[in-house]
């Protein structure tokens, strides 16, 4: 269940929380949220996620910090551990002290679940009494620390196969196929077409060997995410093509999935040598599925 305000909350439970922002889900934060259902179960308290729809590092820098996850994505995978209290971030709550925020929030709240970085209170000012806290510590891959700008790392520099390592599963984008401009399907190559949120632009442009998840089911394709710098009038979009597939799926909402980096975008002077491109692109994915099956994981 997801909650957009502490009043639609349950004021008659004992509460094990954690609180965060939780962008990426990753690894780090799903060992957190094991540890709140372990604490859940043992003293029979009910878990609760407390997040933010939007980044609150961003907001107090006044700067983009691009996003891993889209807060519809974010919330999808945390509502897979518990139920899910999503509330902006704003002036208001980022001067409110420990105390006041677990005011602000009105529950009994007996645990306090947090990961190794995390501040909580205006400047940390001060502690919440009658409160336990748990501090859960990091998870690493290798030598390196699992966190939200080691992901970001990763996506800049395309690296899928450790990005899924971090995770836990193939990173992915969701969103609605829209109409496009049908120069997939004259060049014989048609696709699905997906706009990319201003903040999730921190995916290495170019080409990746995708599956793309259609009412349930995995398709194989290639995509591109980018401006397609053959044509000068594209926006920042995720275009797919899906292999062996027909049918009209204009308006649902899909999964798109990134397994391995193929390839950076190029320029090229004519259509005939796109069209070339695409194919060797369709060939080298057909390629990885026959070596590595769908490795969606």
């Amino acid at each position: 269940m997801i909650y957009h305000h502490p009043s639609e909350l349950d004021r008659s439970r004992s509460y094990v929380a954690t609180i965060g922002t939780f962008d990426g889900v990753h690894l780090g934060h799903q060992r957190i949220m094991h540890v709140m259902l372990e604490s859940a179960h043992k003293h029979h308290l009910s878990p609760l996620i407390v997040t933010f729809d939007n980044n609150p590092k961003a907001f107090v820098e006044v700067s983009l910090i691009p996003e891993v996850l889209s807060p519809e994505d974010k919330q999808d995978l945390l509502t897979d551990y518990a139920d899910v209290l999503t509330i902006p971030f704003d002036e208001s709550i980022r001067h409110m002290s420990q105390t006041e925020f677990i005011d602000y929030l009105g529950i009994d709240l007996k645990e306090l679940i947090i990961g190794y970085d995390f501040r909580f209170g205006y400047k940390q000012s001060d502690a919440v009494a009658d409160i336990v806290t748990t501090q859960v510590p990091p998870v690493y891959l290798g030598d390196k620390i699992i966190s939200s700008t080691y992901l970001r790392n990763l996506l800049r520099d395309g690296d899928m196969e450790t990005m899924k390592a971090a995770l836990g599963r193939n990173h992915y984008y969701t969103g609605v196929v829209m109409h496009g401009l049908k120069r997939g399907t004259k060049l014989g190559f048609p696709t699905i077409n997906m706009t990319i949120e201003n903040n999730l632009y921190s995916l290495k442009r170019g080409v990746y060997i995708t599956l793309t998840t259609i009412d349930g089911v995995d398709y194989r394709g290639v995509s591109n995410i980018g401006f397609n710098p053959t044509f000068t009038d594209k926006p920042f979009t995720l275009e797919t093509h899906i292999l062996d597939f027909e049918q009209d799926i204009y308006g649902k909402k899909v999964k798109v999935a990134f397994l391995h980096f193929l390839r950076d975008e190029i320029i090229f002077s004519d259509l005939q040598g796109l069209r070339d491109q695409i194919a060797q692109d369709v060939a080298d994915t057909r390629s990885y599925f026959s070596i590595k099956g769908d490795n969606h994981g």
